[in-house]
């Protein structure tokens, strides 16, 4: 018969993802969720600034109207290709639109 253990489990700092067995001891930073809302709001910025309206940019973008409200709201993740896209069709670089999505975490 196996034996039950009582122990208190191991526990790992907050912000911290274990992997592997406990004895591995191997402990590495979570990984915070991306900001998809800051990502819609710089994507709206971008249109507006251009004085673009929504179907302006879906045809610049070839993306639908109702996809940038959603992405825009925050109501959507984008694909990476849809981002692609609407970088292209803006005109900015594509690093500059995915950084949005780091801007609230903390080093």
């Amino acid at each position: 018969m196996e034996s039950l253990s009582l122990a208190a489990p191991n526990r790992v700092p907050q912000g911290t993802v274990s992997y592997g067995s406990p004895s591995d001891d191997c402990l590495v930073p979570a990984i915070p969720k991306p900001d998809f809302h800051a990502l819609g709001i710089e994507i709206a910025r971008q249109r507006l600034t251009r004085g673009w309206s929504l179907d302006k940019l879906g045809d610049a973008s070839q993306l639908s109207r109702k996809t940038i409200i959603n992405i825009e709201q925050g109501h959507k993740t984008p694909t990476i290709a849809s981002v692609h896209a609407l970088a292209h069709a803006l005109g900015i670089p594509l690093e500059n639109l995915i950084a949005k999505v780091c801007i609230r975490h903390t080093e």
